[in-house]
């Protein structure tokens, strides 16, 4: 056999072996997207070789005829030298740290490992390592611009974390997790701490600004004003540093002057009408910062102004709150100029010659009467029903025994029970303040125009706007002078503002008419705080004082009702079941149960049976409801009362 055709018979055994060879790559490294090291797969091919066939085939050989089979679809990756690693080949799919890991960290077959590779642990954690910083490099951050205070969150933690990072932490700081290792991954219990850990690690593999970092250091600057602190947490890699903050602020300020157009200011988070947006209002309101120094010096005395607006949870029209794609600038101070100042000027008033006039109505007593409404709800009254069951004024043949503890709470805390959590909130958005007097009418003015300039652009054909009880006055005064200007402007008094003078109505009504008295005489305030209290003053005490007085009427009121249903057998009118609902609530307020529909029912059959008989002793003229809570004798008490108005006859006549 001459050498020519020894050769040829060589080189066929060759392909033969080179093609079964073909069929056990196509089906790991292809099918099976695993990876093979170029020693094992050289091992497999001399083992399809036949028996006595002498050769000098090489490795290298073979893995120049794997790069001419499969061109593109392969990568043979180079192993670390000096840790027992061969060349691995993968598909191009699966990138090269997955082929690493998966090789490293799981047990594979015998045709992906030629030998067993004892690793040190500080191998292992080389390789882990590795891994994790490839997933880390992959992770895209913005340099140029700030985060959005939508990402700070646990969602978007999640989104920011590789998979990976927040497996190994959570397996180090979990035990739980940590025992096995489990198809379903969950975080457990430590989920924002393990987040916090991975959000550093990040941070400090690409040196870059994390969400996380730039909050914490905002909420600490915020919270504490100390450059100290924010710089140490940094330091310690749990924040942002305090020259980063500055540039935030000085950034954020800068984005906002550059949204001032002409005499207009609209501050950003607005959600026009046209976009879906819900009406805004503005609260504006007088701030003074050391109000008071020895010298007159260093003091403060502004106008803050607030937009508030309804947002729905998780909607999607609130990430225009963000401050997204704020350049992050350079500069750590706010450059002195006339744009940034005109913001904080007043615009200039002139005063009227003529004494502002508020606008007369054709008929003032018909537009009350349009706004009167009944003095009492029934849910006041049904509450009153529920606390006196437990005072032993309700017979005991309708309540029966075992009512002696009180279980229903005060007015404030029986409204919360029933109350449900609604998915919607107010959203602040906060103004630049006005760099002067607030009480004077040019201050009043400009605020007044800067809300009227942003209700407009926002869509909005009216604007409304909060003031306290002075700023009230001078507002009025300003509207008056121009009704042209602010014809559509609403102006409302706040609610803390109107429930006071609203109290100081009723004392200057009621004071001497008794309540004056009955506050005092019973013990409960003394007397300097009863007059601040009638005056509009103390307020969370006379708001208390009030409701206790309602309280105790109503309960005498109660309490004569059902003696003259029980003297006039019309304790039939009201059913047993209105009764038995008083006892189960009693009852239920003892547990933790949401309490909203039992009441309900309660409140129906109350409105349907009790209420009209308690209306009915009310609107009937002759009968005098006090009588019954000072006299026990009702039918002298009637007669007496009745003589007096003329309605009823003496009982010798046949009268009551």
């Amino acid at each position: 056999m001459t050498s020519c055709h020894k050769q040829g018979v060589v080189d066929e055994t060759f392909e033969n072996a080179f093609s079964k060879l073909l069929l056990e790559v196509e089906s790991t490294i292809f099918d099976k997207t695993q990876s093979m090291s170029m020693s094992s797969l050289f091992k497999t091919f001399l083992s399809y070789l036949p028996e006595g066939v002498t050769h000098k085939y090489s490795i290298g050989r073979l893995r120049r005829q794997l790069e001419l089979k499969y061109d593109k679809k392969i990568r043979i990756e180079k192993g670390k030298t000096g840790q027992g690693q061969s060349n691995l080949v993968i598909s191009s799919s699966v990138s090269t740290y997955d082929a690493f890991r998966d090789r490293s960290l799981s047990t594979l077959g015998d045709m992906t490992c030629d030998t067993q590779v004892t690793l040190t642990v500080e191998q292992v954690l080389h390789r882990a390592a590795n891994i994790l910083k490839k997933e880390i490099a992959e992770i895209a951050i913005d340099p140029k611009s700030y985060a959005d205070p939508s990402q700070v969150s646990i969602e978007s933690s999640l989104q920011l974390v590789p998979i990976s990072l927040r497996k190994f932490i959570t397996w180090l700081i979990d035990e739980k997790s940590s025992s096995k290792v489990s198809e379903t991954f969950t975080m457990g219990s430590k989920m924002r701490q393990c987040l916090a850990i991975s959000e550093c690690i990040v941070s400090l593999c690409k040196d870059a600004l994390t969400p996380f970092h730039l909050a914490m250091a905002l909420h600490v600057h915020h919270e504490f004003g100390s450059k100290q602190l924010v710089d140490l947490l940094y330091s310690h890699g749990f924040s942002a540093s305090y020259t980063e903050v500055r540039r935030f602020l000085t950034s954020v300020s800068d984005a906002e002057i550059s949204r001032r157009s002409a005499d207009d200011y609209v501050p950003a988070g607005i959600i026009p009408i046209q976009k879906g947006g819900l009406i805004i209002q503005e609260g504006t309101d007088d701030v003074d910062i050391n109000a008071e120094t020895v010298d007159g010096k260093n003091t403060f005395h502004t106008m803050a102004r607030v937009i508030f607006q309804e947002r729905v949870v998780n909607s999607s029209l609130n990430n225009s709150l963000g401050t997204g794609g704020i350049a992050r600038g350079t500069d750590r101070t706010l450059k002195q100029d006339q744009s940034s100042c005109t913001i904080l000027q007043c615009l200039p008033f002139q005063k009227p010659q003529s004494k502002p006039q508020p606008p007369k109505y054709v008929d003032p007593i018909d537009s009350i009467m349009m706004c009167s409404s009944a003095l009492q709800s029934v849910t006041d009254r049904a509450w009153v029903l529920l606390r006196a069951a437990c005072r032993g004024i309700l017979p005991d043949a309708i309540t029966g025994p075992g009512m002696v503890s009180q279980t229903i709470p005060f007015w404030t805390g029986f409204n919360v029970s029933l109350s449900k959590r609604k998915d919607i909130y107010h959203a602040a958005i906060y103004e630049p303040v006005i760099d002067a007097k607030p009480s004077d009418l040019s201050t009043v003015f400009t605020a007044m125009k800067h809300c009227t300039s942003v209700s407009a652009r926002a869509g909005q054909t009216f604007s409304i706007q909060t003031f306290d009880l002075q700023l009230y006055a001078v507002a009025q005064q300003v509207k008056w002078s121009h009704p042209n200007i602010f014809r559509s402007h609403v102006l409302r008094l706040g609610g803390f503002h109107v429930l006071s003078s609203f109290i100081a109505g009723i004392g200057k009504l009621w004071a001497d008419g008794g309540l004056r008295d009955l506050l005092t005489d019973s013990g409960v305030y003394a007397g300097n705080t009863v007059e601040h209290m009638l005056h509009g003053k103390e307020f969370n005490r006379s708001t208390r004082a009030l409701t206790l007085v309602y309280d105790a009427l109503v309960t005498v009121q109660i309490q004569s009702c059902l003696s003259w249903c029980i003297e006039n057998d019309r304790l039939t009118a009201i059913p047993a079941e209105v009764f038995e609902s008083v006892k189960n609530l009693q009852q239920l307020y003892e547990t933790d149960v949401h309490q909203e529909e039992t009441f309900k029912e309660f409140e129906k059959s109350f409105s349907d049976f009790f209420d009209p008989v308690l209306q009915e002793l009310f609107n009937f003229p002759s009968i005098s409801i006090l009588g019954y809570a000072v006299t026990g004798n009702t039918n002298h008490t009637l007669f007496y009362e009745s003589r007096k108005r003329g309605k009823l006859a003496s009982p010798s006549q046949g009268g009551v």
